[in-house]
């Protein structure tokens, strides 16, 4: 049985039962390639109608209660409350799913409306990613995100739930862009395609 990250191979082996001889690890892995630092080219702003110095919190992923948007909602609420210098940030959701309706309705319940922007399904990731100043995930459970790691190979600075396979990385303005380049570093050494694919051909050829 393969786990995607230490935690979930321990929780096979204790939780699950699964003997520790048939757990295998193979972390996930992105397409580093595709996902790399670009120049934001303005679209999203436009659509939204963010000005170019509102910084953009976002995040991609399964509109879903296991990922913790409701959290997220009610933490730049309390964000909102405190801001006290320069232009207040607005959050990106992207993506959809069952939460979505919910979602909504909180950003409504919460005084969210033009801070809080639900922007469904989109196929321009890495237009998305440009945006972003950072990117923020508040899973209750994890094994590894793939949209954390798609976010770190594009040199965005995370800001997430220390659960699963997830490490939680704070970030300030002062050291955002050391962070995103330590990010990029990061997923391009140890969570790239090949290093996935080379440990499944192991496995596959009993190697391991």
């Amino acid at each position: 049985m393969v786990a995607v990250s230490e935690p979930l191979a321990r929780f096979l082996v204790s939780r699950v039962r699964v003997p520790a001889r048939r757990v295998r690890v193979v972390l996930n892995a992105v397409d580093t390639a595709r996902f790399q630092p670009r120049p934001d080219p303005g679209t999203l702003r436009r659509e939204l109608g963010v000005a170019t110095d509102v910084p953009i919190l976002g995040s991609i992923g399964r509109l879903d209660y296991i990922k913790g948007y409701d959290v997220m909602l009610h933490a730049l609420a309390q964000l909102l409350a405190e801001w006290r210098s320069g232009p207040a940030p607005v959050l990106v959701l992207a993506g959809d799913g069952p939460d979505g309706d919910r979602l909504r309705a909180l950003v409504g319940q919460l005084g969210l409306a033009g801070r809080a922007h639900l922007v469904g399904w989109r196929t321009d990731v890495e237009a998305l990613h440009a945006a972003f100043a950072l990117f923020t995930l508040a899973s209750r459970s994890e094994g590894t995100s793939v949209g954390l790691l798609e976010a770190m190979s594009a040199g965005l600075c995370p800001v997430v739930t220390a659960v699963g396979g997830n490490a939680a990385v704070l970030a300030d303005p002062a050291r955002r862009a050391a962070d995103a380049a330590a990010a990029r570093q990061r997923v391009e050494q140890c969570y790239g395609l090949p290093t996935m694919i080379q440990a499944y051909e192991r496995l596959y050829a009993g190697e391991d």
